[in-house]
């Protein structure tokens, strides 16, 4: 076993045997002589106890130890007793009780504060009052009331008359007396309150003529010309809600699209438009001395602007939409003139309406067309050619048992047929009902003049204007 030695000299440590203990020892650093002590035994090990919880137990000071500083700072508060803190809430709830009780019978003797006379009729109206339409009635005087008679009077005493003095004016009666009343009359009509038609004056509507439309569209301009871009040529687009404003002449002129238009920048700086939907914000002042309320709607009809009534403008585009509505459920049907007839009632209402003449255009285009279907049962390869009018509607090559479809107009129509082992053949066929051609072969194949080809024709059924016809 080693011992540690540590050197005098250069305080360096050095390890020499055991055997040397309590000699000297020469350090191998400096050479000096170092004592080398006793070897300490190695503590026994230490067997792991398991951890135990021990209260420490509390020991009363011994008197002769005297006060300790613990004692010093530390001193335990008695409880206070319960009673008293019972007793002051008791006290506390009876003195509130009584407080309640003392103010309930106060407010049954106390003096009645004195209100200004309610007064009705025409002159509560200039006072600021409620008009009811009732003149004012003087109450007789009660006992019990707190005037300066009856205040007398209910305390035994007589009742004093006020006298003026010599050179003074008696006290002038109150406003809404018995004289002010006898002049009243019996009835008064309630105060009219002023609509909202009364506060907005409403422009008629028809054109803008004149220099009232040139006004209008001088202050047009400068609103588009600050809503979009006019710095080059091009279509601009105005949403709809679009907010328009300009500032002329100390003046500000404001708007709002009611609808989407477009913006023509011919040249720039210069915006034109070809529709208007606009409705004013705010009072247009226009060159001619004409002011424009807010709340009139203007738009461009026939390339002159013109004032429009919304009411009758939605009613108009409602009785449109439901008119277009049942046109389309009879279309459906194939009820051709039921349809045209609906049409031409609503164009009566409205003859400027173009959806109106496009949509009676479209029906007596489908009216007047017609679907043909051709299915090839004759040759393994048939051709045709379809013309109506000059020009041609359908060329095609069939295979055995294809079909085709195609429209033609009501009238006549001009067909060729060329088959593999058929010569050109040309008819001339009266087109007037939805129909399916069946082309087939007729006779012996093998016969004098070649097989002969006949158009089996089969109508459709089960729509209008389409009557059922054999083969």
């Amino acid at each position: 076993m080693a011992i540690k030695v540590p050197c005098p000299g250069c305080e360096s440590t050095f390890f020499v045997k055991d055997a040397l203990a309590g000699a000297q020892a020469k350090c191998p650093a400096c050479g000096a002589l170092a004592p080398v002590p006793e070897p300490q035994p190695e503590p026994a090990p230490v067997q792991a106890l398991d951890q135990v919880e021990v209260e420490p137990v509390r020991q009363a000071p011994s008197p002769a130890a005297g006060a300790s500083q613990w004692d010093t700072w530390y001193r335990p508060v008695k409880s206070a007793p319960v009673w008293p803190w019972i007793a002051a809430t008791a006290v506390g709830v009876l003195l509130v009780v009584v407080l309640i009780v003392l103010l309930l019978a106060g407010g049954e003797g106390a003096p009645e504060s004195p209100r200004p006379p309610q007064r009705e009729g025409p002159v509560a109206a200039e006072q600021g009052g409620r008009p009811t339409g009732v003149p004012h009635q003087r109450r007789p005087a009660v006992a019990g009331s707190r005037t300066a008679a009856g205040e007398r009077a209910v305390r035994g005493g007589p009742a004093r008359e006020v006298r003026p003095a010599p050179g003074q004016l008696g006290p002038e009666p109150a406003r809404g007396s018995a004289e002010r009343d006898e002049a009243a009359p019996a009835s008064v009509a309630p105060a009219r309150r002023p609509s909202a038609q009364d506060e907005v004056p409403t422009f008629p509507p028809g054109p803008l003529e004149g220099g009232t439309s040139e006004g209008f569209e001088d202050v047009l301009t400068a609103c588009l010309a600050k809503a979009v871009d006019v710095t080059y040529q091009g279509v601009r687009s105005v949403p709809l809600g679009a907010r328009l404003s300009a500032q002329l002449g100390g003046e500000r002129y404001e708007g709002m699209a009611y609808g989407q238009f477009d913006v023509f920048v011919l040249s720039p700086g210069e915006p034109t438009v070809r529709e208007l939907y606009l409705k004013i914000t705010s009072p247009w002042r226009l060159a001619d001395g004409t002011v424009l309320p807010p709340g009139t709607f203007v738009t461009l009809e026939n390339g002159a602007y013109s004032v429009v009534d919304v009411a009758a403008m939605e009613a108009r585009k409602r009785d449109i939409e439901e008119t277009l509505a049942r046109v389309d459920r009879a279309a459906a049907d194939r009820d051709w003139d039921t349809a045209l007839e609906m049409l031409a009632q609503a164009s009566e209402r409205h003859p400027d309406s173009a959806a109106l003449r496009m949509r009676a255009a479209e029906i007596r285009d489908l009216r007047d067309t017609v679907t043909i279907t051709i299915i090839n049962l004759a040759e393994p390869s048939l051709g045709f050619r379809i013309s109506q009018a000059g020009r041609t509607v359908a060329a095609q090559r069939l295979r055995y048992k294809e079909m085709f479809t195609f429209q033609l107009k009501r009238g006549t129509c001009t067909a060729e047929w060329l088959g593999g082992n058929l010569p050109k053949k040309q008819e001339t066929i009266q087109v007037a009902y939805t129909e399916t051609w069946a082309l087939r072969v007729v006779g012996a194949p093998i016969a004098p003049g070649g097989p002969i080809m006949e158009r089996w024709v089969r109508r459709v059924q089960g729509r209008q204007r389409d009557e059922p016809a054999s083969p």
